[in-house]
C-alpha cells in the first residue's frame, strides 16, 4: 500500500467578479493608459516662437550643424557627391529637414518677402520662420516661392511647392520625382 501525499489545491480564481461596477486592481493592471498624440492641441507653446529677444548669432551653431549633416548626407569625401544619380540627389533633398538650413527667397507671389534670407527656425507644412541678420523672425509661404539654398560651394534653387508636406511627413512618404529640373 502507497503513502498518500497531500495535495494541494490553488484557491485563487483568474476570474474575477465584480459585484458592485467597480474594476478590481488585478483589472486595472491590464488596461494601458491613452495617451494623447503630440501636437499643437496638446502644447501649443511649444510650436510658437519669442519675437523678441531672439538673436542670429544665437542661431549660427544650428545652422553649423545643419551644414555637417546635410554634407553627410550628400557628400563622401570633400568635393564629390555621395548620390550616383539627379533622381537620388532629389529624393534626398526632399526628404532632408530643413530646420537650421540657410534659405533666400528667390522670388515670390508675395513680393515683401523676397530678398528675405535667414537661418530656418521652423518648418511647417506650408511655411518657414526665418531669423534673419537683423534679429527680426519672419514667416516665409513656401507654395508659390522659390528658395536658394546653399550646401557648402553648391547653390540649390528650390521650389516651394515641392515642400508643402509636413517635415516629418516628408521623410516617410515615397517620393516620385515631383522636384523636376524648371
Amino acid at each position: 500500500m502507497e503513502k498518500h501525499t497531500k495535495v494541494t489545491i490553488d484557491s485563487t480564481n483568474p476570474h474575477v467578479t465584480v459585484l458592485r461596477g467597480e474594476k478590481s486592481k488585478k483589472q486595472l493592471k491590464g488596461i494601458k493608459s491613452r495617451k494623447k498624440p503630440f501636437n499643437r492641441n496638446v502644447n501649443p507653446a511649444l510650436f510658437t516662437l519669442p519675437r523678441e529677444g531672439s538673436k542670429y548669432s544665437d542661431f549660427e551653431d544650428l545652422h553649423k550643424l545643419w551644414k555637417s549633416h546635410a554634407k553627410a548626407q550628400l557628400w563622401t569625401l570633400p568635393g564629390e557627391l555621395n548620390i550616383s544619380s539627379h533622381s537620388e540627389f532629389q529624393r534626398v533633398l526632399s526628404k532632408m529637414e530643413y530646420q537650421g538650413s540657410k534659405i533666400q527667397v528667390l522670388s515670390s507671389k508675395c513680393p515683401t518677402v523676397v530678398n528675405h534670407s535667414g537661418i530656418v527656425l521652423l518648418e511647417t507644412r506650408e511655411t518657414f520662420k526665418i531669423i534673419s541678420e537683423d534679429n527680426q523672425i519672419r514667416t516665409l509661404p513656401k507654395r508659390d516661392s522659390v528658395f536658394l539654398l546653399k550646401i557648402g560651394n553648391i547653390h540649390l534653387k528650390i521650389f516651394g511647392k515641392h515642400l508643402t508636406i509636413r517635415p516629418a511627413e516628408r521623410s516617410i512618404k515615397k517620393i516620385k520625382n515631383f522636384m523636376d529640373i524648371n
